[in-house]
């Protein structure tokens, strides 16, 4: 999606549809790249044979809630990504690969995933976390069966659907890893595109945050609020 000097792609971390989508958004090289990651993160890509800080290490920073629910979501990335043959993570290295060789400027646009987990330790209720189990636990013998390709993005239609369920059923959960990233990625691009009105500004996000950042983007213009400094550096 095109929004003034900005364009959103929505990729799945996994998919090998969204790692073409990112290679077709460089025929026409962007000025600027902003990715869904922080400093930690996209160090933990650069470098893969680091090894990953486990359970208790993560509970030391996030919490018991935040280093269970990072382990798990490590794990499910790496299991889904086997299937596909695709790496978890393949889309940001993409773009940030791509950024490097079209020496354009990268800008890391979520807060730091230890904020994140620190949140969702807090603010994860017993009750939310009562119904997760026993949803992991009915999920093989029952309930709703839905068919995902793994190597495509999910249609927006699909991804709105499972959002508002998420919404619903767990809405702390909803708060901590969509509301407020999306509220925060929206803010650094806003401030982004404000500052380099000429470039050309490439941002790369989980496609369940682009229909988000991109509503509050709009929402927002008359409001703009430039008291972040989000500075793009070279890479």
């Amino acid at each position: 999606m095109h929004y003034h000097n900005l364009q959103i792609i929505g990729t799945s971390h996994i998919a090998e549809q969204s790692i073409k989508e990112i290679q077709k958004a460089f025929e026409e090289p962007p000025t600027i790249v902003a990715l869904e990651l922080d400093k930690n993160r996209l160090y933990s890509l650069i470098h893969p044979e680091v090894k990953k800080a486990g359970f208790f290490e993560i509970s030391k920073v996030a919490g018991v809630r935040g280093a269970l629910f990072a382990v798990i979501a490590r794990w499910a990335q790496g299991h889904f990504g086997k299937q596909v043959g695709i790496e978890r993570g393949s889309d940001m290295l993409t773009a940030f690969k791509l950024a490097h060789k079209h020496k354009a400027k990268l800008a890391l646009i979520d807060q730091p995933i230890e904020l994140t987990l620190q949140n969702l330790s807090r603010e994860f209720t017993f009750r939310e976390k009562a119904l997760l189990v026993w949803d992991i636990i009915r999920s093989p013998f029952g309930g709703e069966k839905m068919s995902i390709d793994l190597r495509k993005v999910p249609e927006k239609k699909l991804i709105s659907e499972l959002l508002e369920k998420l919404k619903i059923r767990y809405p702390s959960l909803y708060k901590v890893l969509v509301e407020d990233r999306n509220r925060h990625m929206a803010r650094r691009l806003r401030v982004l595109m404000d500052s380099n009105p000429t470039d050309r500004i490439l941002a790369v996000i989980g496609a369940g945050h682009a229909e988000g950042v991109s509503k509050i983007l709009r929402a927002s213009e008359s409001t703009a609020s430039h008291s972040w400094s989000v500075e793009p550096h070279n890479i």
